[in-house]
């Protein structure tokens, strides 16, 4: 038994009130800080001990305990002889005489101070934590919570664990709530089990919540831990937005890494150039390259981008099945926190048939220019050829009109 005691560093002692004597075991005066080969503690030693902040509770315990036989059981700090602080469990039971009044007390303490440190660096951790944790039971209140659920929701323990929790869920998810803890009360699904829901905050906005619960149906408890993922959510759901506006866009759309390989390509992609999603990821733009475009315009092309520019033009790109046909290209780097370029984005629009009613109007505009040229030079030899007898006829009635050669039945006139 004794070995058992220091095992379990339990101590007893028994305390005569009528003699005032204090009975302790060998393991009660260890924990006191006593040898007990040499010295046992006294009643007033014991007292002595006992922390100044827990002695008026500890006196009040062992008067009511004589005052009412009422037996007692606290946790309470005491100041060993090295001056070294330590945490007890203790617990007694009151014996009574034959006239019903006490007589003796006796009881047992046990040295819990590494089950309290423990616990009180379960508690710091357990109320630093970022994270949303608290324990409750399956009809749906919570029962405690740390203080992460004070910064994020607004409500302090003694408020928010008044009421079950499903008032503060959004009412669309109170329904896959309410069956998630069901299911696991039941038994009919995993004790433990994940949920995402939207939580009402204190000032009445809501934020989205994901809940990892554990589930003990045997105790009637669960605990969860919950993290605010509204931010992640809205992103994902921005993301989602952008992913089928690129891939429904009607320009092709295709992004590189910053040496160019492609790691993807929209569908419109595949519709203007005849390159499927496999043929071109891990590939390189130049693909496209029909080899009618300057080389000045691919340095100034990379020039602009590397510089956290952005490039617009037109390119001749040919086709899988060697058509050539036009763009108009835009690229545009992708920049990380850090401002450093991590991948190109560039869309192509298709700008063939534009481009061939600008060949259409330029030629149309060269054969009409032509045509001005020719009626001119018509016009010139036109006129060439008419001043000639004009000029002649001209004179001839300039002579007739002044009789040079005398009146007009004259034979000159013939001639």
């Amino acid at each position: 038994l004794l070995r058992a005691e220091q095992f379990a560093r339990l101590g007893h002692w028994q305390f005569s009130i009528v003699e005032k004597n204090l009975i302790s075991s060998d393991e009660m005066n260890r924990i006191y800080g006593y040898d007990p080969k040499v010295h046992r503690m006294t009643l007033d030693e014991g007292v002595s001990a006992c922390h100044t902040e827990d002695l008026e509770r500890v006196q009040n315990s062992f008067d009511l305990a004589i005052e009412t036989g009422q037996a007692f059981e606290y946790e309470h700090r005491i100041v060993r002889t090295d001056g070294k602080v330590r945490t007890i469990h203790a617990k007694a039971e009151c014996e009574f005489g034959n006239d019903g009044s006490v007589v003796s007390m006796f009881g047992i303490i046990q040295d819990i101070t590494e089950r309290k440190q423990a616990e009180y660096e379960l508690e710091r951790i357990f109320d630093l934590s970022p994270d949303m944790i608290g324990s409750g039971n399956l009809e749906g209140y919570f029962t405690k919570i740390n203080s992460s659920f004070e910064r994020t929701l607004g409500y302090g323990n003694d408020e928010f664990c008044t009421k079950s929790f499903l008032e503060y869920v959004h009412e669309e998810d109170i329904e896959k709530t309410t069956k998630a803890l069901t299911d696991a009360a039941n038994g009919t699904a995993t004790d433990r089990f994940v949920v995402t829901n939207r939580y009402r905050k204190k000032n009445g906005s809501y934020i989205w919540i994901e809940w990892h619960v554990q589930a003990y149906v045997k105790e009637n408890s669960f605990y969860a831990v919950g993290w605010d993922i509204t931010e992640g959510k809205q992103a994902a759901d921005d993301l989602r937005k952008l992913s089928r506006a690129v891939e429904q866009s009607s320009n092709a759309v295709f992004i590189t890494d910053t040496d160019g390989t492609i790691e993807y390509i929209n569908s419109k992609f595949t519709a203007l150039t005849g390159y499927k999603r496999e043929e071109v990821i891990g590939q390189n733009p130049r693909i496209l390259k029909s080899g009618d475009t300057p080389e000045n315009v691919y340095v100034e092309f990379w020039d602009t981008i590397k510089n956290n520019g952005e490039w617009k033009g037109e390119m001749k790109d040919r086709h899988k099945n060697g058509e050539l046909f036009w763009v108009y290209e835009t690229v545009s780097p992708v920049m990380n926190d850090n401002n450093k370029i991590t991948h190109y984005v560039a869309t192509h629009e298709d700008i063939s048939e534009r481009k061939a009613a600008e060949l259409a109007t330029q030629n149309a505009l060269e054969q009409a220019e032509e045509a001005n040229r020719a009626k001119s030079d018509l016009m010139a030899n036109m006129s060439h050829e008419l001043r000639t007898p004009l000029n002649a006829i001209i004179g001839f009635s300039r002579t007739i009109k002044e009789e040079i050669f005398g009146p007009l039945n004259n034979d000159k006139y013939q001639e």
